[in-house]
């Protein structure tokens, strides 16, 4: 540490000037202790003893090394773990969890084989034995159960870094499923999705019950998978945050994934508090924000448009950026209504669809990409039902969507802010009770869904967010990017299920009578 001391000789003593710099020398190592190592376990398995040949991986250990050169680029102290044993992985994991103190910021990346069993993952070793596919639950003794190494992350025993980020690229196909059982259409693919403890983001190359490609092709000249080829350029940027990075991480997989004739959308699970950014984050210019109770009018930036119209015709509010308070106050009226804790949040600017995707619109992407028809398709009248929000899409039905159209799914926090805006308010329009001016809700559950409960999107005006969004609230829930859902919908009787700070769980492969969502863009920079 270099240290430069200008002292003014007449007004100050040498003792003065050599205490001064003796207390400056004795502080610096306790303030660069604060801010935590940076240590990462890279794991990388291409070859397995007991697999056929089809089944190896050509680019696992290459994209292992690629990324222990950029995480070492950005000072991580990098654990190699190439082609390990069971028992060596292992040995060398708890190794590394004691190297682990509570500042420091930890990367567990893993390229192999991973599959799922019984709704839980696990990551395979080098010398996994042959188990046959109707004993697949031996595999259980035999691999790494993913969910036991979060665990070790967050156990309460032992120090646990402040950051952990989860990074697998393991969702290729089950290398354990005969040929007879290619093509049925109940069996789980990938990994099933994970929740994720307090500080931790997890990444998956893609999407929960999809799968990876190991490269676009026979003759495919890149030494690296499809994901951590799009991942590597993006492991240095100090100006993203980790969701930021996930953002353009997933529109560049999709991309290559397509010219191959695949559809690999990354998926991510956090619980990481504040912003976030892998190689540390650049220091943020003042954006003209009026405290921290953001002006909604000051804080646009002048280059950017309050309103835009989206690839697909959309029009786009403006969320301008700066900080917001997300979540609810521990207090027993906001007990165990599926809320996160109260907690600042900044988000850069971005915009947001001012109505959820409609019938009209969703039936083009259909008609454009031959995609399968989502639940209920057949009862849809174009004439009738066209201004109607889309339901029946599944996650992965709207992630592919907003991809075609340029756009994303909003996060959770993008999506509560839009709602809510920054003075922590109850439900969009406000903290009064929901009335039939403000949302659609309360609807009778008939045996058969008709669409007879929706509404036309725009339709409650008086119920739009302080940014303008509409339809909020009530009508359907929406899908975030994390695969769960906001803002309640036309069958919801309970008041609190219509609040913007509620977040529910969702099966990402399946569609509802209830489900819908819009889309997301970030602002240009």
């Amino acid at each position: 540490m270099q240290l430069s001391l200008r002292i003014g000789i007449g007004r100050m003593t040498w003792v003065h000037a050599i205490s001064i710099l003796l207390f400056l020398v004795m502080s610096a190592p306790a303030l660069v202790a604060a801010e935590g190592k940076r240590i990462a376990f890279v794991v990388g398995v291409g070859i397995y003893d007991n697999l056929a040949a089809d089944k190896q991986l050509k680019n696992a250990v290459n994209d292992a090394e690629g990324v222990s050169r950029k995480l070492d680029e950005i000072d991580f102290k990098v654990v190699p773990v190439i082609n390990p044993r069971r028992s060596e992985f292992n040995a060398k994991w708890h190794d590394t969890l004691k190297m682990l103190g509570p500042e420091d910021t930890f990367v567990l990346y893993y390229s192999g084989h991973g599959v799922q069993i019984r709704g839980q993952n696990y990551l395979l070793p080098r010398d996994v034995p042959p188990i046959r596919y109707d004993r697949r639950e031996l595999l259980e003794d035999e691999s790494i159960r993913l969910n036991k190494l979060l665990e070790d992350l967050s156990a309460e025993e032992q120090p646990h870094p402040k950051y952990s980020v989860v990074i697998l690229d393991a969702c290729r196909d089950d290398p354990f499923v005969p040929p007879e059982y290619k093509k049925s259409i109940n069996r789980s693919t990938g990994l099933t999705r994970v929740e994720s403890p307090r500080g931790t983001f997890v990444l998956y190359s893609a999407a929960s019950n999809r799968t990876a490609l190991d490269r676009l092709g026979s003759s495919d000249p890149v030494k690296y998978s499809v994901f951590t080829r799009a991942l590597l350029p993006l492991i240095g940027r100090r100006d993203l945050s980790i969701q930021e990075l996930t953002s353009e991480l997933k529109e560049e997989v999709y991309r290559l994934a397509r010219s191959a004739g695949h559809e690999q959308v990354p998926a991510y699970y956090e619980n990481i508090l504040g912003r976030f950014c892998l190689a540390g984050c650049a220091a943020k210019t003042d954006k003209g924000t009026v405290g921290f109770k953001e002006d909604l009018i000051a804080t646009v930036q002048p280059s950017l448009h309050r309103e835009i119209t989206g690839k697909d015709g959309t029009p786009m509010l403006l969320i301008p950026a700066g900080e917001f308070w997300m979540g609810v106050p521990d207090l027993p009226e906001w007990k165990n209504i599926g809320a996160y804790g109260r907690h600042r949040v900044y988000l850069g600017a971005y915009y947001m669809d001012k109505f959820e995707v409609t019938v009209t619109k969703y039936a083009m992407f259909l008609r454009t990409t031959n995609r399968v028809q989502p639940l209920h398709w057949d009862q849809v009248s174009l004439n009738k039902h066209g201004n109607l929000p889309v339901v029946g899409v599944n996650w992965n039905d709207a992630e592919a969507y907003c991809l075609w159209v340029k756009k994303r799914i909003p996060t959770e926090e993008e999506w509560e802010k839009a709602a809510r805006g920054t003075d922590e308010r109850i439900y969009p329009w406000g903290n009064n009770e929901p009335t039939s001016q403000l949302a659609n809700f309360g609807k009778e559950i008939a045996e058969t869904f008709d669409y007879h409960p929706l509404l036309p999107v725009g339709s409650h005006p008086a119920g739009q967010s302080p940014y303008g969004i509409q339809d909020l609230a009530g009508n359907v829930m929406e899908w975030t990017a994390n695969e769960r859902v906001r803002g309640g919908s036309w069958r919801d009787k309970k008041h609190v299920l219509l609040s913007s700070a509620v977040t529910g769980g969702g099966d990402p492969t399946n569609g509802t009578d209830d489900h819908g969502f819009r889309c997301a863009q970030d602002a240009p920079k």
